[in-house]
């Protein structure tokens, strides 16, 4: 960007990762990154990095001369996705049922039941204390002061659904999906998917089904999609009570693929376990350590041997003339970087701001850097 305009956003930013069998810019969609997340600003320097000949006759070198140069860009995200600090860091965020640590502040109800809900269905042994850290003791009965008992939970069942292909198609064509769900607001009129089905055999039709569906963004953002072999099984995200879905499969131009009946699972809801304590004990705050079953657990590992891939940053942003008669849309691309220096993961009361830091390295062809722009209404 030219000093002569001012920047009038920060941008945005998408990161594209490099096939590391091919070397070529990937083409898969889980290896582009659009970042979505708020974005305060975002940096752009070049070093150059030289070394001097000594003249011993001068105040000045004989020569200065390059070793190299650093192009280098910082993203000060003001929000950040875990997603995105996954991608970047060679791994995956992966949802699913699972268990949770909590320690928790609560105060003991003033009322009977002197009952304390918890998260979730706990999981394992429980530590209760009191302000100045005794132990509570559990009691499988009726507790008297200083004990407690539990109450446990039901970790819910997650509604399902399940097809199978009892009949391979014989001549190749199209078909069409239609998922219904009562609870999301995407498929509650009933969404029709596309799928195209090959003459091969049922374990092969059943995995062109689970793809198409996997790829829809509204079925497998409500849906677990799974299944072996000729079956396609749809699996809600959350255990909760029963509600109204469907599964229909209607032939367009393929002939010869069956769908059995639908089987399914009912939805049980989750309920949380409880915590029981004596009337000597009402009103009295209390710490609690627990684990609990989530239903839905959101996840990524570091693994210690990770690599860091190269990506390209593609930077989308408008500048503004000095004079204000003009405004222009630019396009920065950054052949190759890679992730480098601090990632402050704060875990402070007040938010900060999130900055990612990238360094080039030698890039596809001879181009580190692209600039583009073009006049765009006021």
């Amino acid at each position: 960007m030219s000093k002569d305009y001012l920047a009038i956003n920060a941008g945005r930013v998408v990161f594209t990762k490099f096939d590391p069998d091919t070397g070529a810019l990937s083409i898969m969609p889980e290896d582009k990154r659009i970042c979505t997340e708020a974005c305060d600003g975002i940096t752009r320097s070049k070093t150059l990095n030289t070394y001097e000949i000594a003249d011993g006759n001068s105040n000045y070198p004989a020569g200065i001369y390059d070793t190299g140069m650093t192009y280098a860009v910082g993203i000060n995200f003001t929000t950040l996705n875990t997603a995105t600090l996954a991608f970047l860091q060679g791994t995956a965020v992966t949802k699913g049922s699972g268990n949770i640590k909590e320690v928790a502040s609560l105060v003991i109800p003033t009322e009977s039941p002197y009952e304390v809900e918890l998260l979730g269905n706990t999981i394992g042994d429980l530590v209760v204390l009191d302000t100045e850290s005794n132990l509570f003791a559990l009691e499988v009965s009726a507790p008297s002061a200083k004990q407690f008992s539990v109450a446990s939970g039901v970790a819910g069942t997650k509604q399902a659904m399940e097809k199978s292909v009892t009949a391979v198609a014989t001549t190749a064509g199209t078909a069409t999906i239609t998922i219904t769900a009562a609870g999301s607001a995407a498929l509650v009129g009933g969404k029709a998917v596309e799928v195209n089905l090959t003459d091969v055999d049922a374990d092969t039709n059943a995995d062109e089904i689970r793809s198409v569906l996997l790829s829809d963004p509204d079925v497998s953002a409500y849906f677990d999609i799974g299944g072996v072999a000729a079956e396609i099984v749809l699996t809600r995200k959350i255990a909760a009570i029963t509600e109204s879905e469907a599964f229909d499969f209607t032939l367009d131009t393929v002939i010869g693929i069956v769908l059995g009946s639908t089987t399914s699972v009912a939805g049980v809801a989750a309920i949380p376990s409880k915590l029981t304590f004596n009337l000597a004990d009402a009103g009295s705050p209390i710490m609690v350590e627990y684990t609990f079953e989530a239903t839905e657990v959101e996840s990524y590992d570091i693994n210690e041997n990770g690599t860091h891939p190269a990506v390209q940053v593609e930077i989308i942003h408008e500048t503004m003339s000095v004079d204000k008669t003009k405004k222009y849309k630019n396009n920065s691309i950054v052949n190759k970087m890679t992730l480098t220096g601090n990632i402050d993961e704060n875990l402070a009361r007040q938010h900060a701001p999130t900055t990612l830091n990238f360094n080039a390295i030698k890039p596809l062809g001879s181009n580190v850097v692209r600039n583009k722009k073009t006049s765009i209404p006021l």
